[in-house]
């Protein structure tokens, strides 16, 4: 028969294995989403902003296709203007194609006796004369619509640019379906012409590139952490079970954070790759303070191994629970953030946080007891390093206290170094062909950046009033003096071409016209002209009572994004009439907010986090100032990591922004556990400077070995694409790698010299 004890040894597992199975079922529910506005939330004001914009002319879902010589001459010949020819004939055949614009179709209006004639600018490009090819390109590279953004001042390259009318039923099927047949189209034209080069930049490739980095890190990411925890736990445990079991509860842990909102059927923003590294790495340095202080217990006397295990969970379970809530907490301080994929991640991370302390209580010791060998694992490091250590801190902590004071004033002195910004498209690595083609056409082509102004006439048909059509002429020429701006493509412009066409062509009437009634007349016979889905959907609105303003810029920073928007807003404010006032819009000026929107929304809830926490740890600990020195201790290290930050990168993005919050709750883990041997030893009976020196023997080795996982854990996301999971990888990592130093050196200093037990014991 089976012992009593040994039945629940098995029951207990059990029970957790399949309550854990259950959350882990709901992974089936989870989806990666290639839909750039689930980092905003739905109430965000320039977000409902740019889609009112887009429900009113039409949408920015494109795909813009540069192509160039490999020689780098010009493609103003006629074999490759037929290629464009052809290319754009094909691009209205791709899936929810809607519009397509190129160098060869752009409508080019003229007169041809008292008729105004509108036509594709290239037709049939290889019976064009050479003559002709010459008119050609004087026109393209000295029309503002046309130059950097259809053609290279250069002539070097030109794109065909697709807009696409998603039917927005199914995103996650939609653009890849469009995305891949783009794609497709690309690959057969590389073919059939190896002189030329194709590079696809774009909304709709911008949105693909999340989803396919995501999936790429997956691949890359997670075999580098399981090889991680292999290698850190041989080494650390020495124990072939330990290794086996622990590696059981990290994935549960991981799978089970994940799964539970599965059963939501969410969809995963692009750092939702993170998640499962953080939770594994966390649930790492859990299984390592029981494995340790099990293993301690062994070695230490002859007692049974149930014995050992019941020790180790005795001394363990206190701080095991309180750095698991307290870390959770931390993580749960990202609802205060304004990025929806950031709330997610810390309630899935807080989740998997909590069912690791669960597994590493109930599910590891009982089936390590079972499978564990009899004979104890030797240790790679000695304890009497850390007893060494404790040694000679206890004996100098002044000189400790007042180095590190001065090392903190230095460090943090540094902080204001830091600036809010980033760019957007600086997300991907260098390695990302999004990233790759995207800087090339950005570089030789056009701006991959964009903002739009919808400016009202305050009339319908107000746009073929004079006075508005001069205002709207004068800001679009103050756009194109504004740094970083490409170009500009404005209705005035339309309007100031259509009135030297009905004037012979004579340059001298490239103006506006003088009369409402004489642009109106100009205006329908435009529209008259125009071919089927050439229209001019995308820059008059229906009632003809506004235009959109265009604007191509070079790939900016948030910094200098947020100040083109104020300047641009500020001369609308003050130059045009009431009826005509406008702001700025556009994806890349949303984002351009979030780090900054981010950073001022999550200072209440890290600072409600760093509250709950410290009152936590002081009520357990039943201790007001061992709390106050928690706090301190907690603090610190991800002010210090600012500090270094701004001495060595000074910008500060979104994937940083959140980093204060997380670490928070993962630093306490350390301090947790030093406090709460520390206590345990003066409730012995030993005096403040014996119980810290103790403390070194006893607790150095678990301390330095999850410290070291964690690390270890959260640097493996600097090896990610994604540069939101890049930074926080590294800024997290580097705040848990300070959090050690401070406990090994200024938290016992602060105890031995403050610390009430050592007037009775010092």
């Amino acid at each position: 028969m089976i012992s009593q004890s040994k039945l629940g040894q098995i029951l207990v597992p059990v029970v957790c294995l399949l309550l854990v199975s259950v959350m882990i079922a709901g992974v089936k529910g989870l989806s990666l989403s290639n839909d750039y506005t689930i980092y905003f939330d739905r109430d965000e004001p320039r977000l409902k902003q740019y889609e009112d914009l887009l429900d009113t002319y039409s949408k920015n879902d494109n795909v813009l296709i540069a192509i160039s010589r490999a020689d780098q001459n010009s493609i103003f010949n006629r074999q490759d203007l037929q290629v464009i020819e052809d290319l754009t004939t094909a691009a209205w055949k791709m899936p929810y194609s809607r519009r397509v614009d190129s160098l060869t179709n752009v409508q080019h209006s003229f007169v041809t006796g008292d008729e105004l004639r509108v036509a594709d600018l290239v037709l049939d490009a290889n019976q064009i004369s050479s003559e002709q090819l010459s008119v050609l390109r004087d026109v393209a590279v000295t029309d503002p619509q046309i130059v950097n953004f259809l053609v290279s001042p250069d002539t070097t390259a030109a794109s065909v640019n697709i807009i696409f009318q998603l039917p927005g039923k199914s995103l996650l099927e939609e653009t890849p379906t469009s995305v891949n047949a783009v794609r497709e189209l690309v690959d057969t034209f590389e073919q059939q012409y190896p002189h030329l080069e194709f590079h696809l930049a774009g909304q709709l490739m911008l949105s693909m590139a999340f989803p396919e980095t995501s999936r790429a890190d997956m691949k890359q990411l997670y075999k580098i952490m399981f090889l991680l925890i292999i290698v850190l736990l041989i080494f650390f445990l020495r124990s072939v079970a330990a290794v086996i079991l622990t590696m059981v509860v990290v994935v549960l842990s991981g799978l089970a954070g994940m799964g539970t909102f599965g059963w939501f059927n969410v969809q995963l923003a692009p750092i939702a790759t993170a998640v499962p590294v953080m939770i594994m790495c966390l649930a790492l340095a859990n299984c390592v303070h029981i494995s340790l202080a099990y293993f301690n217990q062994r070695s230490a006397s002859d007692v049974t191994p149930l014995l050992a295990m019941r020790e180790a969970l005795r001394v363990n379970i206190r701080p095991v629970i309180i750095a698991n809530v307290t870390t959770a907490i931390g993580f749960l301080t990202l609802n205060s953030s304004q990025s929806p994929p950031f709330q997610l991640l810390g309630n899935m991370v807080a989740v998997g946080v909590l069912v690791s302390a669960v597994l590493s209580l109930l599910f590891y010791p009982p089936l390590l007891l079972l499978l564990g060998s009899k004979k104890v694992p030797s240790r790679s490091i000695k304890a009497s390093l850390f007893d060494n250590l404790g040694g000679w801190v206890v004996k100098r902590p002044k000189q400790i206290l007042l180095a590190t004071v001065l090392f903190l004033v230095l460090v943090l002195a540094q902080v204001p170094r830091n600036e809010l910004n980033e760019t957007t498209l600086d997300y991907f690595s260098e390695e990302t062909q999004f990233r790759q083609d995207s800087d090339w056409v950005n570089q030789r082509l056009t701006g991959v950046m964009s903002a739009h102004f919808s400016i009202p006439s305050g009339q319908q048909s107000g746009v073929t009033d004079p006075v508005y059509l001069q205002h709207l002429d004068e800001f679009t020429q103050w756009l194109r003096t504004n740094q970083g701006v490409v170009s500009v493509r404005s209705f005035a412009e339309t309007m100031k071409k259509l009135n030297r066409n009905m004037n012979g062509g004579d340059e001298a009437f490239y103006g506006l016209p003088d009369e409402q009634q004489l642009a109106s007349q100009y205006l329908l016979l435009y529209e008259l002209s125009l071919p089927y889905g050439l229209d001019l959907r995308s820059v008059l609105n229906v009632d003809k009572s506004a235009s959109k303003v265009s604007v191509s810029l070079k790939k900016m920073s948030s910094v200098q994004l947020r100040d083109f928007e104020a300047r641009a807003n500020t001369w609308i404010e003050q130059n045009l009439p009431t009826q005509m006032q406008s702001t700025a819009s556009s994806s890349n000026i949303i984002f351009a907010h979030i780090g900054q929107q981010n950073v001022e929304s999550m200072l209440s809830g890290i600072a409600f986090g760093i509250l709950l926490i410290s009152i936590i740890v002081a009520f357990t600990l039943r201790s007001l100032l061992l709390g106050a020195i928690s706090l301190l201790c907690n603090a610190l290290p991800f002010l210090l990591a600012l500090g270094f930050w701004g001495l060595g990168v000074g910008e500060i993005g979104l994937g940083v922004s959140v980093v204060a919050g997380m670490a928070l709750g993962i630093v306490v883990d350390d301090t947790v556990h030093f406090l709460s041997k520390y206590q345990y030893n003066l409730k012995q009976g030993l005096g403040s400077r014996e119980a810290v020196s103790r403390v070194f023997g006893q607790i150095g080795l678990a301390l330095t070995a999850t410290t070291v996982s964690l690390v270890a854990g959260f640097l493996i996301l600097a090896n990610s694409n994604l540069s939101l999971n890049v930074d926080m990888g590294i800024m997290t990592a580097l705040t848990i790698g300070i959090a050690l130093v401070l406990d090994f050196l200024f938290l016992p200093a602060l105890l031995i010299l403050f610390h009430k037990r050592s007037a009775h014991h010092g």
